[in-house]
């Protein structure tokens, strides 16, 4: 995670989850994934930019309700586990 001080949003870093189960290996690959496999959605960083070339961070938007945050991060912590991923 990258610090995310005076915001609603955290970046997360996925090269070290965007590996064997992502054949494209970006952030648009990563979020499709994401969204298929744990239902919780994120933005591609790369989106915000023209040439795409910042393609290993997703955005999560953590102003929502605390019931809605818990339900992600249930959903993430059940993905991560399914998918191998170390803790």
């Amino acid at each position: 995670m990258l610090d995310c001080a005076s915001t609603y949003f955290l970046c997360v870093d996925i090269r070290d989850l965007n590996g064997d189960g992502d054949r494209e290996g970006d952030d648009f690959a990563f979020r499709r994934r994401l969204v298929a496999e744990s239902g919780v959605a994120a933005v591609p960083v790369s989106s915000f930019y023209a040439e795409r070339d910042m393609n290993a961070l997703i955005r999560l938007c953590f102003a929502k309700p605390p019931p809605l945050l818990h339900d992600a991060l249930g959903r993430l912590a059940d993905w991560r586990e399914r998918a191998g991923l170390a803790a």
